[in-house]
């Protein structure tokens, strides 16, 4: 009989292993599209700059490279998702992105970079499991495993490899789960020995972890601290010193190497290519309140106090609070856009509040209730931060999976999913008709999972057979470009960057044309195109109303494809 149970978990993990597998190979649907690619290329800027910045500290250990164009240009030849000071390009935000997975493929090889995210993704589940074991049970926790595999945006953007987003949420459920697993669940457990050292190590990871993901996206870290926060007041009579040390020396270690990484790039710890937070004003109301408690004058402390916070407004609400945009977001992203999660959620909700709320509490184990009021805080903390945001992802204005909103409420679709599987293990297990009753659970984990691949897959503008389209289409709009334009040439254009870079040095280009005045410098330096939608009769319009009064004119060079022109700035005769 042992050797059998043996055999029977071998098999189960070999089928567990198998499964995860075939996500991730199916997670990796862009990423073997892009390497296979003449021209390595990603849907977005920022995916753009992700790979090149991990790839450069892959390769050289650093993140910035010299650009001689910028003196010249005023620090304007670079892309959109960069910046540049100093003569050096550098990355606007995301340092831990290009850290962590620079870092990774220092051992694995630059070109498994676009694979890490699919496969860390898979991995996640794993973690997710194993925490919601500890809140929920086995049962929800497994099926909410397989949920999170089909989930669309998580799968969509575990399929948009260099995205930043999914790279912060698997870290940070990685971190959450190190720390829900090593958490005390009985105050005897604090003093079993045999489990010291683990539950010591498994702290320092969890800390490290939950740092990493703030060092790949810092601006979640309000959000993530005060959860952080309210753990600690529930565990506060279970912890022992040295747990605690080892969760702080943890998450000391990325934050010491975002700090210092700050500072080599932007002259300031606190800086970074954002800038909503102004650091030198920051730095500045900070000094001047210490130097008022020095000197007594506690009188003048209140008005400092209100100078050293003015800079950090903007992380609170950086969009400020519209009601028309924010109620229509919510409805479309939160409620309306993956229905088919949102149904199940809201009856899932209904049933722990119906069903448990008294058993729990009489039983003083309200981990299910402090639950539901995590997801309800982190949802309605993510909506007032994003959600008076006008985003202008979507020309058209459609409701798509790229759209930004998806991957900013990322952590509020993730953690909604124990709910539906709790509404799925109760109709599995309840009741006298259980052949109807499972048959209907099966029926609906069919149609969620059809209706996901649909949307992932097929699902119209921006799925993910559109972006291997247009990754195809920027193939050959690319090597058409390349053909017409020298290798240090500077192509001037609003969105298109990403089609050229790193080939060619690119710049971006704004109404009224307001670069025109560092154009006349840049010319003399380099060759200058412009690339974008104006037909021959609104350049000869552009060229002569902004670019001939400084001595410069349009000269059209190709159709690069249907609307899409390429121009090159020439010098007038004089």
């Amino acid at each position: 009989m042992a050797w059998l149970k043996y055999n029977k978990k071998w098999i189960y993990g070999l089928c567990i292993g198998l499964v995860l597998g075939g996500f991730a190979v199916l997670y990796s649907y862009l990423s073997w599209e892009s390497v296979h690619m003449p021209l390595l290329r990603f849907s977005a800027p920022d995916e753009q700059a992700n790979y090149v910045f991990s790839k450069l500290f892959a390769e050289q250990s650093t993140l910035s490279y010299p650009e001689p164009l910028l003196e010249v240009s005023q620090h304007f030849v670079h892309t959109r998702s960069m910046t540049a000071s100093h003569g050096e390009v550098k990355p606007v935000g995301f340092l831990g992105f290009s850290l962590i997975y620079g870092a990774l493929a220092k051992v694995f090889s630059v070109s498994a970079i676009p694979f890490f995210t699919p496969i860390l993704s898979v991995l996640t589940t794993l973690f997710f499991y194993a925490a919601l074991k500890r809140i929920f049970n086995k049962k929800i926790a497994f099926l909410s495993s397989v949920l999170l595999l089909i989930q669309p945006a998580y799968w969509y953007y575990s399929s948009r490899a260099l995205m930043p987003n999914i790279l912060f949420l698997d870290l940070l459920i990685v971190g959450l789960s190190l720390l829900v697993i090593a958490s005390p669940t009985d105050r005897k457990e604090q003093y079993i020995k045999r489990l010291f050292p683990l539950k010591i190590m498994l702290f320092g990871l969890s800390g490290f972890f939950i740092a990493l993901s703030l060092t790949v996206r810092l601006s979640e870290s309000l959000w993530v601290g005060t959860l952080l926060f309210l753990w600690g007041l529930i565990y506060i009579r279970r912890l022992t010193v040295w747990r605690v040390l080892s969760f702080i020396l943890g998450f000391a270690i990325p934050i010491a190497v975002l700090l210092f990484y700050n500072y080599s790039l932007y002259g300031n710890i606190l800086s970074s290519g954002y800038k909503l937070l102004d650091a030198d004003s920051s730095t500045q109301a900070i000094t001047h309140a210490v130097s008022i408690v020095q000197h007594g004058q506690l009188g003048n402390l209140f008005d400092a106090m209100k100078d050293v916070i003015r800079p950090y407004m903007p992380l609170l609400l950086p969009f400020g609070y519209r009601p028309d945009i924010f109620w229509n977001n919510g409805w479309n992203y939160i409620v309306q856009f993956f229905w088919w999660f949102t149904i199940p959620t809201v009856a899932g909700i209904v049933l722990l509040l119906r069903n448990q709320v008294i058993h729990i509490v009489n039983r003083h184990v309200p981990h299910q209730l402090w639950y539901l009021f995590v997801w309800v805080g982190v949802t309605f903390w993510l909506l007032m931060f994003y959600g008076s945001w006008k985003l202008t992802d979507n020309i058209n204005g459609q409701i798509t999976l790229g759209v930004s909103y998806v991957r900013y409420w990322l952590p509020s679709y993730v953690m909604a999913l124990p709910f539906i599987a709790m509404l799925f293990v109760w109709l599995f297990e309840k009741g006298r008709n259980s052949i109807l009753r499972r048959s209907v659970v099966i029926t609906l984990l069919g149609v969620m999972m059809v209706m996901s691949t649909q949307t992932v897959l097929l699902g119209g503008q921006e799925s993910l057979s559109d972006n291997k389209q247009q990754l195809h289409n920027a193939q050959g709009k690319a090597q058409a470009v390349f053909g017409y334009t020298e290798t240090e040439a500077v192509i001037f254009s609003e969105r298109s960057d990403k089609l050229f870079f790193p080939e060619r040095r690119v710049a971006g280009s704004f109404a009224e044309f307001p670069e025109i005045n560092l154009i006349v410098t840049l010319i003399q330096n380099a060759p200058v195109y412009y690339y974008g939608l104006w037909n021959p009769e609104t350049a000869a319009y552009v060229s002569s109303k902004y670019f001939e009064p400084s001595g410069i004119r349009w000269e059209y060079v190709a159709t690069v494809a249907p609307r899409e022109h390429l121009y090159r700035l020439v010098r007038i005769s004089q």
